[in-house]
């Protein structure tokens, strides 16, 4: 890929006040002080995304003014910008999860996984079904690649450049290959070392996976069926934001509670008045 140039752009610049200037030269005691603040966002910025071949970064600048023939004192400090993944954030119609066909009138085959969004240095596992309708028909292997594709659109460049990478790959020898069958659940786990999707802003990455079957027949020799599945990688942190709430539940009234008073007229007491005293005369 390219070298590209470094640029740098400034998204938000604010001032802010927080010490009124004085008529006279204000002094600060030797401490430690916090001033909080907050700044609104684009919601349309790229995310932070670190990859050899190209990188965007955020910091906030901070700078605090001095009098005269006093150096300002500046601060840097990296931010991380995240942007979360939805089931369904693909931007075109959304992919399906499987792919199946017949080949040559002598296999059928069916694969499929059982979502498109991973989180990354999870497995990815995947089932697939192959009947043969021949017997002089052989399977000797599948083979999954996850296959990565950085791409740079820069606007001093007239085509984006891109690079493509392997960045992890399984494959599975049949046990038999004249079973005139193989079924199967095989997982290939995604590295952790692996970028999470984005784009297709300045760096756009995406992922897919490749399976590829292997069979040999008298007719036709050698060959690889080929299919592949677009996927989408996050990171556990994108998992967590975009992962719905949990339902809310009304809190339960404790059975420890007294039971209220009774009233008037559910009251259980009989409301007899009692017998009137009579005074006894002492002879």
């Amino acid at each position: 890929m390219a070298d590209l140039m470094r640029r740098e752009k400034t998204i938000v610049e604010h001032q802010l006040c927080f010490l009124r200037a004085p008529e006279d030269t204000q002094i600060l005691k030797a401490n430690s002080y916090r001033f909080d603040f907050e700044m609104p966002l684009d919601g349309n910025l790229p995310p932070s995304i670190y990859t050899g071949a190209a990188s965007i970064q955020y910091q906030v600048i901070s700078m605090i003014e001095r009098p005269f023939l006093y150096r300002n004192i500046l601060a840097e400090c990296p931010v991380t910008i995240q942007r979360s993944n939805f089931p369904d954030s693909f931007e075109i119609d959304t992919p399906s999860t499987t792919f199946s066909g017949i080949w040559a009138s002598c296999l059928y085959y069916d694969v499929s996984i059982p979502d498109l969004n991973f989180v990354i240095g999870d497995f990815i596992p995947l089932t697939f079904k192959l009947f043969i309708a021949a017997k002089a028909l052989e399977i000797h292997y599948v083979h999954l690649v996850l296959e990565e594709k950085i791409t740079c659109n820069d606007e001093e460049y007239l085509f984006p450049t891109s690079a493509t990478e392997s960045i992890a790959c399984l494959k599975i020898r049949c046990p038999d290959i004249h079973d005139l069958g193989w079924e199967d659940t095989i997982s290939i786990r995604i590295p952790t070392d692996a970028h999470e999707d984005c784009g297709p802003t300045f760096i756009e990455v995406t992922h897919k996976l490749i399976i590829r079957f292997a069979v040999n027949s008298p007719d036709n020799g050698k060959n690889i069926i080929f299919g592949q599945i677009p996927i989408k990688l996050m990171s556990t942190s994108q998992a967590e934001a975009s992962s719905s709430l949990p339902l809310y539940e009304p809190p339960q009234v404790s059975s420890s509670l007294p039971p209220p008073f009774p009233t008037s007229s559910e009251s259980s007491f009989d409301h007899v008045l009692p017998p009137k005293y009579c005074q006894i005369a002492v002879t």
